[in-house]
């Protein structure tokens, strides 16, 4: 009977050990951050320039301006904006891979005159997304949150992408597209600040780690 509260004992510490090793493998598993060229858009260059430091132009009108001061929740001296259906983007030099996603920025809304508010609409209008194959495929949407700001204010988007072993776009190169899908008018704009990525990678080997330690233990 001793012996056996013994190899119950023994069963229980290996099963202690085993999930000690799980836990210390999964803090590696930890977010890294992808660094984004000028994630604030503090580096100028004027109005309606169609390419700006760090992104490149798309499609309509797109640029950086001091507009901070009349922005609520704003960081810094200056935002990104698109205006008539603009969309720009940055390619960020990573190698797409299995993993989560999580793009964080902050999003506004400014009336440039007294054009009737698109609130209602605001939530479908801007273009917020991470892509691969060169801005062709976009990466599976799997939550976001996304508060809709009132006029002068930003607000923090943020919202997460997953990409699962053997999607086709791994491999490829990962951007970030910001704009104005679908807005006409060049007297709304909708304003971007602080784009942040944070990528995990997918955890194929802990678990593999996890379910070969279970098995070696119901073995025993």
């Amino acid at each position: 009977m001793k012996r056996k509260c013994n190899h119950c004992i023994g069963k229980v510490l290996a099963v202690i050990v085993s999930l000690s090793a799980i836990a210390s493998m999964a803090t590696v598993v930890q977010a890294t951050t992808i660094p984004v060229e000028n994630p604030g858009f503090e580096a100028l260059s004027g109005f309606h320039a169609g390419q700006f430091p760090g992104w490149t132009l798309d499609l309509g009108s797109c640029g950086t301006g001091g507009s901070d001061s009349v922005l609520t929740g704003a960081t810094g001296n200056s935002v990104g904006y698109a205006i008539a259906a603009g969309v720009f983007h940055q390619g960020l030099g990573f190698a797409i891979q299995p993993g989560t996603y999580t793009l964080t920025v902050d999003v506004g809304d400014v009336f440039v005159d007294a054009d009737p508010p698109f609130d209602p609409l605001f939530p479908t209008i801007p273009a917020v997304i991470l892509t691969g194959n060169s801005g062709t495929v976009e990466l599976t949407e799997v939550s976001r949150d996304r508060p809709t700001p009132d006029n002068g204010q930003m607000l923090t988007w943020t919202t997460v992408f997953s990409v699962a072993p053997g999607d086709a776009i791994i491999g490829s190169d990962l951007w970030v597209v910001l704009g104005a899908f679908g807005e006409t008018s060049p007297m709304r704009e909708i304003v971007f600040d602080e784009v942040s990525i944070d990528y995990v990678p997918e955890p194929a080997t802990l678990v593999l780690f996890s379910l070969g330690m279970l098995g070696v233990l119901r073995k025993k």
